[in-house]
């Protein structure tokens, strides 16, 4: 695959061209097939042409991966042009009652969809830099869809002014309102978005969280396991001496066996540096999204609110100096992108930092 992307990128860089010739939105029937249109025509119930879409959506995947493998370029960026244009019809599509929202297919379309962001983020980030940006318009709108569709499933808003909540001894203030750099601001504008590198159980734990301090202690324990994975790698050594301690001082053998194979199920085996750093930075956003939202509707207890800041403050400043060590190792590389990550992780804690000092 390798070999393939590399001669893709000099095919790119010959048949370029403007995101302008993207601008108009393609119609349904240029996007679908005869058979989902008739589906498309014949039912339009909600729930039905999420499922519908769904459907279109993976199909396009398969379909845009084929083309990338074979060099097909122009069919390519038709494609992308395509799943731009099924993102802003599935956006416009409004659900007749109010139990639509959170349906299964609805659930599905979001797995889907975040699936599909990840494949298009991995395949942007091995083209050249000039050729980003039509990958970008289509994520872009991809991400706006999936923004949409999770406030549906989890109640998330995308206002960040948050009241005084009343009962708790001081202000609350929300996390994300605080100052800070445009690029950060940007990010925070939705709840979660493509290419955050859980691991489906992880992604699960996180759906079934539905009070505040469950929540974050799940995302919490997202963010340590990344940090003790990148800890572990850059000091094999370490570990070893670890396992050995380990071995002599535990003494429920059947209870570490269930939890070794619990991990192997969930491991981070194949995770890349650049994969570990983004969870650890869509955790502690997923954090400060949550705990804004439920101070700004009153949605939890004002002791409830207060404790799941507690905890997310208790363990930030464990977090920050974890950051340092693979700062370094991307600096020795010279790897812009893990760079360019682990910036954003940086800046993320420190945010979440900052809404510890001013509601202490």
């Amino acid at each position: 695959m390798i070999g393939v992307y590399g001669s893709l990128l000099l095919c790119l860089l010959q048949t370029q061209p403007s995101p302008e010739s993207h601008e108009n939105l393609l119609p349904l029937q240029d996007i679908l097939s005869n058979r989902e249109i008739q589906d498309y025509q014949s039912k339009p119930q909600y729930r039905s042409r999420m499922k519908l879409f769904g459907k279109a959506f993976n199909r396009h995947s398969k379909l845009l991966q084929g083309q990338i493998e074979t060099l097909k370029i122009d069919a390519a960026l038709k494609t992308l042009q395509s799943l731009r244009a099924l993102s802003d019809h599935t956006l416009g599509e409004k659900p007749q009652r109010k139990k639509d929202l959170r349906s299964n297919q609805v659930k599905r379309l979001e797995i889907g969809l975040r699936k599909l962001l990840e494949s298009l983020e991995e395949l942007k980030r091995s083209v050249p830099f000039e050729y980003r940006t039509h990958f970008d318009r289509c994520i872009e709108k991809m991400e706006e869809l999936r923004n949409q569709l999770l406030t549906q499933l989890f109640g998330l808003t995308q206002r960040f002014i948050a009241p005084p909540v009343a009962g708790v001894p001081g202000p609350v203030q929300a996390l994300s309102t605080l100052s800070s750099p445009p690029s950060m601001s940007a990010r925070l504008m939705g709840s979660y978005q493509a290419g955050d590198r859980f691991t489906d159980k992880e992604y699960q734990k996180i759906q079934l969280a539905q009070e505040i301090v469950r929540r974050v202690q799940v995302f919490l324990k997202i963010a340590s396991r990344r940090l003790e994975e990148i800890d572990r790698r850059l000091n094999p050594g370490k570990d070893l001496k670890a396992k050995e301690s380990n071995k002599k001082k535990d003494k429920k053998r059947k209870k570490k066996k269930k939890k070794e194979q619990e991990e192997a199920e969930d491991s981070l085996e194949f995770y890349t540096y650049w994969d570990m750093l983004r969870a650890y930075d869509r955790a502690i956003h997923g954090i400060m999204i949550n705990i804004d939202e439920k101070a700004i509707h009153k949605l939890s207890r004002p002791a409830e609110i207060r404790k799941a800041m507690k905890k997310l403050c208790k363990k930030l400043p464990e977090f920050i100096p974890e950051l340092e060590p693979i700062r370094k190792l991307a600096l020795e590389k010279q790897d812009e992108d893990l760079l360019a990550e682990i910036k954003q992780a940086q800046e993320t804690s420190s945010l979440a930092e900052k809404g510890c000092l001013v509601n202490k």
